[in-house]
């Protein structure tokens, strides 16, 4: 049928109209913008992963949100773009914290164990070592392993590396899915405690 499109040349106009909204129209309107640069935009979404996150969060479909927040965080990462990666990550942090408060949303630990993994990579590309050391001691403990704190627990985490470098087959007779993503989880805790 017939739709009327609106073009706002100044962005207040922009913002009062969208502040006349009602909460539910709002998000159907990202919602509607989030499933547009899904379709439209499939074959480039990596150019779009953060205004994806952003307008599937004011959807208030959080995990769609937090999926493309980590991917914009590790292409970031790639980059070297320290800066971008640590905004990112602590955006998806608090948005997990919300979603989880709010909507009783169960994040998986990996994700968590990546995220810290992904900081400390950021905080010590950035020279901030205290909070590179800080974040790789979470994604540890997020991993359920406290890190070293002697030399003796030091030579000891070589179980660890041990650990990543023993064929995942032979560890566990978990689905061949099960196993790639707790693979995955294991390859971030070591790539964690490298930092430290």
């Amino acid at each position: 049928g017939n739709r009327t499109i609106f073009k706002f040349r100044q962005t207040t106009v922009q913002e009062a109209a969208y502040d006349l909204l009602l909460f539910e129209q709002r998000r159907k309107l990202h919602r509607g913008i989030g499933r547009w640069y899904n379709e439209q935009k499939s074959k480039e979404s990596n150019d779009y992963l953060s205004l994806m996150a952003y307008h599937w969060e004011r959807a208030g479909d959080a995990p769609r949100a937090l999926r493309f927040l980590e991917r914009a965080a590790m292409r970031a990462s790639r980059a070297a773009l320290h800066t971008e990666v640590v905004r990112l990550i602590e955006h998806s942090i608090e948005t997990a914290a919300r979603a989880t408060e709010q909507d009783g949303a169960d994040i998986p630990r990996r994700r968590f164990v990546r995220w810290h993994r992904l900081l400390a990579d950021a905080y010590f590309g950035l020279g901030k070592l205290e909070a590179c050391e800080r974040h790789a001691r979470l994604a540890l403990e997020d991993f359920g392993i406290r890190a070293p704190t002697s030399s003796v627990g030091w030579t000891a985490r070589t179980t660890l590396e041990d650990w990543r470098s023993t064929p995942w087959r032979a560890r566990t007779a978990f689905s061949k899915d099960k196993r790639k993503k707790e693979s995955a989880v294991v390859i971030d805790a070591s790539l964690s405690a490298d930092r430290l």
